[in-house]
């Protein structure tokens, strides 16, 4: 059985779900800020549209609330639509199915996940995607083995969904000795730390640091203050050459 057709078993809006394709003007669409995939390559993907059109509709859904159209997939589609309007080489509205509302937050997150399905994902990104699959799994409870119920998302084996779990949760060996390093050192000064969950926010933070330097924020990394409460301003350069001299500690022979 194909990835897709196992995907189709477990998805949770499928094309013949639609209630109706639209032309829908790009201001009354909404980013969903639930998508946790960073947005690589949109000036390639921009030029391709330019050239051929737009080969797929975006997927939404109607927020009566603020009565705009929230993306369910295409955010990258999306994206280099409105940098082709910013040029004057798109007008008009942006062709989009329209979903009925999602159930539930839950129900919301694994649209975005099956909507990105077929996309090209670095370790890191598949890890993170993992990261948050697990959580929806531990959330739904939907029954059967975890590492079956995550793996047609990301279209890997049980057996690859399991190492990278453990990944995830510091069980390899090197992970463990570090794991159990950090544990003495921790409850020695009463602290507990919860190395899985530290992992999964460390995850989260890299992919939208990558995000942010695709999309060109270097300036404001480099320049916004933070001055709420803290003894001195710092910048987020700040935190990053903090993390660069703990790795250059960690790991004094490896060039970075």
């Amino acid at each position: 059985m194909s990835l897709m057709s196992i995907m189709g078993q477990q998805s949770l809006h499928k094309e013949t779900d639609a209630l109706e394709l639209k032309k829908i003007d790009g201001g009354d669409i909404e980013i969903n800020h639930l998508n946790i995939y960073p947005m690589s390559e949109i000036d390639a993907l921009a030029d391709d549209i330019r050239r051929y059109g737009l080969q797929k509709p975006l997927e939404v859904y109607l927020d009566e609330v603020s009565g705009n159209y929230v993306l369910l997939g295409g955010e990258r589609r999306y994206r280099a639509i409105l940098e082709l309007q910013n040029k004057g080489e798109w007008t008009g509205p942006i062709k989009c199915l329209v979903y009925p509302v999602p159930a539930t937050t839950a129900n919301e997150r694994l649209s975005l996940i099956r909507s990105n399905a077929q996309r090209d994902m670095s370790k890191a990104e598949i890890m993170q995607v993992v990261a948050e699959l697990e959580d929806l799994y531990n959330e739904l409870k939907p029954g059967g083995r975890k590492v079956e119920w995550i793996a047609p998302y990301i279209g890997k084996s049980p057996r690859t969904v399991q190492s990278l779990l453990d990944k995830i949760h510091g069980k390899d060996s090197k992970e463990k000795e570090v794991a159990a390093e950090f544990g003495t050192e921790s409850e020695k000064k009463g602290v507990k730390i919860d190395l899985a969950k530290e992992k999964k926010k460390l995850i989260k933070i890299l992919a939208r640091l990558k995000e942010a330097i695709e999309m060109g924020q270097v300036e404001e990394l480099i320049t916004y203050v933070n001055k709420s409460g803290a003894e001195k301003t710092t910048t987020a350069l700040d935190a990053l050459e903090t993390a660069y001299d703990l790795l250059n500690l960690l790991q004094p022979n490896q060039e970075h």
